[in-house]
């Protein structure tokens, strides 16, 4: 399920935010951007996600600001920039016509601009002001993706009851089917046997209608898919959690039911039919994969 969520908390003179983003996905996927003295806390922060979430492609990005939002925070390191002007100075003398490095050519050099985070020296209380921040912007993706569920949830109420629709007319064109079926077989033998003195036997017609009713015969797949769309309607009402597997179940159920209804059906107006309650149990399928 799609979700943002953004926290953060002053930490010094510094901010500490935290960004969380979520795209749909089957199972729990995350990826971490922390600073580098976060980096060995990493297996903290997977915990801390995995105890708010079960599903979903998640970035996780710590950030250390200046206090102003939108920036970051930096420190000039004064030594190893003098270290290098100094070097570079000499260097360029001993080498006739060569300029002397600028303060931009200093700034460039890896080392010089650093990363407020690595001038903090307190690194427990920059874990606690991370965790805690993480947890806030956890609790606003959580909110931004309720919302999106709850417009998820009325989607598939809506196909559900749809294809409560299309498996009733099933039902009520399958005993049509074995009489259409009587009334060709009928036809074809009349015809096979014109010009001749012999008549079909009402014992065989029958036996061969009753063979064809029983091949046919999708009461138990009507049944059973009308079951599996009661089943997905009240577990979406039920608001229980960690609902998403166990709806993809369903729906995995749902479209065999579907396809054996149109293997068995020997009918083109259910076969039509079928199509459709196919189309409409994919779309219940990608649908289902965005539920937590």
């Amino acid at each position: 399920m799609t979700g943002f969520g953004r926290a953060s908390v002053a930490f010094g003179d510094a901010t500490l935010t935290v960004e969380v983003k979520s795209v749909n996905n089957r199972h729990l996927k995350l990826s971490t951007r922390l600073p580098d003295q976060l980096l060995p806390h990493e297996l903290r922060f997977e915990k801390l996600v995995k105890a708010k979430l079960d599903r979903g492609s998640v970035n996780l990005t710590v950030s250390i600001g200046s206090g102003r939002p939108g920036e970051r925070a930096f420190r000039i390191n004064l030594e190893r920039a003098k270290e290098y002007f100094t070097q570079l100075s000499n260097l360029a003398q001993s080498m006739h016509g060569v300029a002397a490095p600028t303060m931009g050519d200093i700034a460039r050099l890896p080392g010089v601009v650093e990363d407020a985070a690595g001038s903090i020296d307190d690194d427990e209380a920059l874990l606690k002001s991370a965790e805690e921040a993480t947890n806030l912007a956890l609790e606003a993706l959580r909110v931004t993706r309720e919302e999106e569920g709850k417009g998820l949830a009325e989607d598939l109420t809506t196909r559900c009851k749809r294809l409560i629709e299309l498996n009733d007319q099933t039902q009520s064109r399958s005993p049509t089917v074995v009489q259409h079926y009587r009334e060709k077989l009928l036809a074809r033998i009349e015809k096979l046997l014109q010009g001749t003195q012999l008549a079909p036997r009402e014992e065989d017609i029958a036996h061969e209608v009753a063979l064809f009713a029983d091949r046919c015969d999708i009461a138990e797949e009507n049944q059973r898919l009308g079951h599996h769309c009661k089943a997905m309607v009240e577990l979406i009402e039920s608001n229980s959690g960690e609902a998403g597997r166990r709806l993809d179940f369903i729906a995995q159920e749902m479209l065999r039911e579907a396809n054996t209804t149109g293997s068995k059906a020997n009918d083109v107006e259910i076969a039509a039919i079928v199509v459709e309650m196919k189309s409409e149990i994919e779309k219940i399928k990608e649908q289902v994969q965005n539920v937590e």
